[in-house]
């Protein structure tokens, strides 16, 4: 969304159109044996605008090697809600010994629209 971007020259855009129950871009990122019992951080700047329901959140999600969830964290507790102007958010995640790919993005569960901006992941230690 060039209009309402933060950074030039846009913005990822998720806006619900229709009766699912939740929206989501992500990126598979394969983990390297390195980063096993490491810390991975999210981080990035989100927008709201008429956000009902459970809101939005960056998302870290690590499976093993045949799809099975090891670890996740969508920002349960924090979320993005109602109509808000740009605020950074960051979350973390350690990565298990068993992991194989690392899934990172965004996610908006209910109503509304979400931007997201200058995402950025490190590994933390």
């Amino acid at each position: 969304d060039p209009e309402n971007a933060l950074s030039a020259p846009s913005s990822a855009r998720i806006r619900r159109h229709g009766t699912e129950p939740f929206a989501l871009l992500r990126q598979s990122i394969p983990v390297h044996p390195s980063w096993h019992n490491r810390t991975v951080r999210l981080s990035g700047s989100l927008r709201g605008e008429r956000i009902s329901g459970p809101g939005g959140a960056l998302t870290l999600r690590v499976e093993d090697g045949v799809g099975q969830i090891l670890d996740w964290n969508f920002m349960t507790n924090n979320r993005v809600k109602g109509t808000q102007d740009w605020k950074q958010y960051a979350i973390e995640l350690k990565i298990p010994p068993s992991a194989y790919s690392l899934f990172v993005g965004i996610m908006l569960e209910g109503g509304g629209t979400l931007w997201a901006d200058d995402l950025s992941i490190e590994l933390t230690n």
